[in-house]
């Protein structure tokens, strides 16, 4: 859920559900229409239902308006531009964008030693290389800077006290005191912080939306709250490698590393694919403000069987579901790409809140 900006990325509780055992099977429901005071959100855990055994990526999302477009606008009207045109989001990426962000890794450990949390060199490496796997052709690239293990076994299990309740962090003290100690404050570098979430999370992110004066709602969130929290588990794992704290998801599920893909994509102010559900619902305000990807009525958890065509939840609008899509929430191995409109808004999003 978005509570002045925190996107949390859940494994296995009531929301919405992807299959951790091997053979669960999902059972899909017909999308629940909103409460009539829930008009910009969707219920993960009543489309579809959840299969046994799952794991969510992440709880309710609410958006009111997008704070991209409410930023064009402003940036139109300080530029004396008038019309939708020229407060209008870029729908096709620059070619010429280049931009190589920071990365500072932060392990927080239970123990020191090998069984609590400690991610080796190779391991940190490798997810960086997933992560510009992922980015390829967007025109960002991502390099480590800087790698802190922290030991605290109170944040090792990085939850809150309101348990299953959500905060305006979901880490509740233990994420603020952390990033507090951690955080060097800059818009423009990505801090990542990998822990055991407990509750079976799989991590969250922050929009740069939600530390705007102009696009925050009801206020910016702290600076030094800024950044994207993962389990350590969805770290990939070198064959080979046994330095360290070596336990992963299992294979076939979140071990390539695009857990973090995903919610980098959060921290560039893109949405979820499936955000607002089919177009043709009225309840549903903007959808992910992409259109290139096809509308879809709910999370895709599973993936296709081989020579299967992706599914069809929106069967009214145009194209299957972007099921291989960063930004829904299939398996790391189905996930696969980003479009190019997607790309633009990340480079815009860079350009307006984090340059």
């Amino acid at each position: 859920m978005t509570l002045n900006g925190t996107l949390v990325r859940q494994v296995g509780v009531a929301t919405a559900a992807l299959a951790l055992a091997i053979g669960a099977s999902a059972a899909p429901a017909s999308a629940q229409k909103p409460a009539k005071d829930r008009v910009d959100c969707i219920d993960y855990g009543a489309v579809p239902k959840a299969p046994t055994g799952a794991i969510p990526r992440d709880d309710l999302h609410v958006v009111k308006k997008d704070p991209l477009k409410i930023a064009a606008a402003t940036a139109a009207r300080a530029a004396g531009g008038k019309g939708a045109a020229a407060a209008s989001i870029p729908t096709e990426p620059d070619p010429n964008f280049a931009v190589t962000v920071p990365v500072r890794f932060h392990e927080i450990l239970k123990t020191n030693g090998n069984g609590g949390g400690d991610l080796s060199d190779a391991r940190i490496a490798a997810q960086i290389d997933a992560l510009n796997a992922g980015y390829a052709g967007t025109g960002f690239q991502f390099e480590l800077v800087q790698n802190t293990e922290t030991v605290q076994p109170e944040w090792w299990n990085l939850v809150g006290a309101y348990g299953s309740a959500m905060s305006t962090v979901r880490g509740g003290g233990k994420e603020v005191n952390m990033k507090r100690l951690l955080t060097d404050n800059d818009q423009a570098t990505l801090d990542v912080y990998s822990a055991s979430l407990g509750q079976h999370l799989l991590g969250w992110a922050t929009f740069p939306s939600d530390f705007s004066e102009a696009t925050s709602y009801p206020a910016p969130l702290p600076s030094y709250l800024d950044g994207v929290i993962i389990d350590f588990r969805s770290v990939p794992q070198p064959e080979g490698n046994t330095e360290g704290d070596t336990r992963v998801f299992p294979d076939g599920t979140y071990e390539q590393g695009d857990t973090l893909t995903h919610e980098v994509g959060h921290w560039l102010e893109l949405y979820h694919t499936f955000q607002g559900g089919c177009t043709d619902n009225p309840a549903y305000n903007g959808g992910d403000q992409i259109a290139d990807t096809p509308a879809e009525a709910s999370p895709n958890f599973l993936c296709p069987e081989p020579g299967e065509d992706p599914r069809d939840s929106c069967p009214d609008d145009p194209g299957l579901d972007p099921v291989h899509n960063f930004m829904d929430y299939s398996f790391d191995v189905c996930l696969t790409e980003f479009t190019d409109e997607q790309a633009a808004r990340m480079q815009f999003a860079w350009e307006t809140y984090r340059s």
